[in-house]
């Protein structure tokens, strides 16, 4: 078991992301589960881009790989539940869902396309691989936050809370795994570390939880109900 762990570190990551999501679904309200297992569903095709990151960015060690390995899968299906779980969790405030299948579709191709083709054209641009991606996520909020300004909440609170629980997990395999840190790249880094982390991935897990959340609040026409309103007290 122990060989079988320092071989596949990705694979353990996965599976730690994946138990995280389902610990923060089981406290999920049981009319927002959808919501988030559907977030899941529907960034897991996104694992496919992992083949352009790799051998550029980093070189993992997977199970099987057919364009992209079982571990892009899992971790990545885990991060689009549990970015939309623990940013809907964080707002505390009522969220209703309005979705419709044609919407959800025409949507969803259109943020795909936007948002690869914004990270080809840095790429091109003499961008690294993770500079791209995390302009592509940056540039597909903008574009949501420009149509529905009210999901900004979402936003934040997905960027921090994701980003947090990325970093932990991470943490805990490069202590578990101490040469964890050799499956990336030196060359496609940007360079810096943080916590003995790389910070492309630190910026990463912001960005992705910045993006996701807000992306998929979209898809569903989701609505959170306004902040109360507390006057000021008179003096």
């Amino acid at each position: 078991m122990v060989r079988f762990i320092h071989t596949y570190p990705y694979l353990m990551l996965s599976l730690t992301m994946l138990g995280v999501f389902l610990a923060a679904l089981a406290l999920t309200p049981m009319r927002l589960r959808a919501h988030a297992l559907l977030s899941g569903v529907l960034a897991a095709p996104f694992a496919l881009t992992s083949v352009l990151l790799v051998p550029s960015y980093w070189d993992p060690v997977r199970v099987a790989v057919f364009l992209a390995g079982p571990e892009d899968l899992l971790f990545t299906f885990a991060g689009g539940g549990l970015a939309s779980a623990a940013s809907v969790r964080l707002v505390r405030r009522p969220l209703t869902l309005r979705p419709s299948l044609r919407r959800i579709w025409w949507r969803y191709v259109a943020g795909a396309v936007l948002g690869l083709a914004a990270g080809d054209t840095c790429w091109r641009m003499g961008g690294t691989p993770m500079t791209a991606t995390v302009m592509a996520f940056c540039l597909l909020t903008g574009v949501v936050l420009v149509r529905r300004p009210e999901l900004w909440s979402l936003a934040l609170a997905g960027a921090t809370s994701y980003a947090a629980v990325y970093a932990a997990a991470l943490k805990l395999w490069h202590v578990i795994v101490p040469n964890f840190g050799s499956q990336w790249n030196p060359a496609g880094l940007w360079g810096p570390s943080v916590i003995g982390l790389p910070l492309d991935e630190l910026v990463w897990a912001a960005a992705f939880g910045l993006a996701w959340p807000t992306f998929a609040a979209y898809l569903f026409d989701a609505r959170l109900q306004p902040a109360p309103f507390s006057p000021p007290s008179e003096p």
